[in-house]
């Protein structure tokens, strides 16, 4: 294989990681923050999106 080829695959996967990292930041960050936001305004679950 050739360098660039390595050097691309390295940063492809390297993008994947950053994506995944994240996504899955803010998915903790509003399922931490949503049962606080039902309670406070009176939401059920139905119209939270669950």
């Amino acid at each position: 294989m050739n360098v660039r080829t390595i050097n691309r695959s390295a940063l492809q996967i390297l993008r994947c990681c950053y994506g995944y990292a994240v996504s899955g930041t803010a998915v903790l960050a509003v399922g931490a923050i949503l049962p606080s936001l039902i309670s406070e305004a009176s939401l059920s679950y139905g119209a939270a999106g669950g």
